[in-house]
């Protein structure tokens, strides 16, 4: 059964985050954005990185701040659903 996954993309996270591209890349190159995966493809037989919405707000327990307040205020709200399911 598919479920609805909401997923950010790299520039996206990076926007979000307020750190540029390169940046971004390195996080997911190195693995410190959790649940980041490649999509198929790409001209190198490499897509491109999604991320789950949820890897996001994790970066966020882990005290990376979001530049974008309305993405710090979403990742805040899900962070308190989150905690109420622990």
């Amino acid at each position: 059964m598919l479920t609805d996954v909401r997923v950010l993309t790299g520039p996206e996270l990076a926007r979000m985050f307020g750190v540029s591209r390169r940046t971004m890349l390195r996080w997911l190159e190195t693995g410190q954005v959790p649940g980041a995966f490649r999509t198929p493809g790409g001209p190198a037989g490499q897509g491109d990185y999604r991320i789950p919405w949820e890897s996001a707000a994790e970066l966020m327990q882990r005290g990376y701040c979001p530049a974008d307040p309305d993405a710090q205020a979403e990742l805040a709200a899900e962070l308190a659903e989150r905690s109420k399911s622990w």
